[in-house]
């Protein structure tokens, strides 16, 4: 849930003062309503942040969708009532609020549906690589689309990459201290990004609670299952690097747990349209 405050700082960023041009209209305090709708198939996401903008410019009979349902082309997603002038505030602010958490939700469920096609049991995951000061509006799209988060921040989990690996002797001298880390850490899983199929048989050996399969192509990930499979491990095996919606049914169906992308996040906006018109 994105918080009040964060809220009403998008609003000011907008309307730091008043509307210079709705302010010249005439009849701006008459009754009207704003219809917002889709020219195109969307997942709807954000919907309490868009309801929250609406109350706070003083608009009625707020009526939108529940996040996750999907709308087609030519459908209304949101519609209010209040002044010609308040209307005006809040049209833009929410309707751009859409176009980009639409876009991220409808790819995250694109994502979802050929995995789970493909793999019942396969997750789509996102990564880090949200908008800068725009968590929270990213992960609320992404879990409307029906994905998982991989990871929200640097404190919620553990995931060792190459770079971090560089602070020891050898990529095994690495892995001899995974049960130290399980240790110091016994609440959280150990996860481990490896680069290729030798480094993911000598982290099978040292039992990580997650191994992270860097830029494999599908057929190597088949083998890494394979090898995971003759030891009997539970193991959890995802995959990242270059995932997006063309490639994602060929990485689920090598029968690993989860794919990690940052896709939905490069899409751009829906597109969409928004109405005003007098009472």
């Amino acid at each position: 849930m994105i918080s009040d405050a964060k809220i009403w700082e998008y609003i000011h960023s907008d309307l730091p003062l008043n509307d210079l041009t709705t302010s010249l209209c005439e009849g701006k305090e008459r009754p009207a309503k704003l219809e917002i709708f889709t020219r195109e198939r969307i997942v709807l996401s954000n919907t309490a942040t868009a309801i929250r903008i609406a109350e706070f410019l003083e608009c009625k009979d707020v009526n939108t969708g529940k996040d996750g349902e999907i709308y087609k082309a030519k459908e209304p997603i949101f519609n209010a009532s209040g002044s010609f002038e308040n209307l005006h505030k809040a049209w833009k602010l929410i309707q751009i609020l859409f176009e980009y958490s639409c876009k991220i939700s409808t790819h995250t469920a694109d994502m979802v549906a050929l995995c789970k096609d493909a793999s019942p049991y396969c997750q789509v995951q996102t990564t880090r690589k949200n908008f800068p000061f725009a968590k929270e509006f990213c992960l609320n799209a992404v879990i409307s689309g029906g994905g998982r988060i991989h990871r929200a921040n640097l404190s919620d989990s553990v995931l060792f990459f190459a770079n971090h690996i560089k602070a020891y002797k050898s990529f095994e001298n690495f892995c001899e201290h995974i049960a130290d880390f399980k240790t110091n850490l016994p609440e959280k899983k150990i996860m481990i990004e490896c680069e290729n199929l030798s480094e993911f048989q000598t982290l099978l050996h040292y039992k990580p609670d997650v191994i992270q399969c860097d830029k494999f192509s599908p057929s190597q990930l088949s083998k890494a299952i394979e090898l995971k499979n003759k030891t009997n491990s539970s193991i959890i095996v995802t995959a990242a690097g270059g995932i997006n919606l063309k490639n994602c049914k060929e990485f689920a169906k090598t029968g690993i747990n989860a794919v990690i992308t940052s896709a939905p996040y490069t899409q751009g906006t829906a597109d969409l349209a928004g109405k005003i018109s007098f009472i």
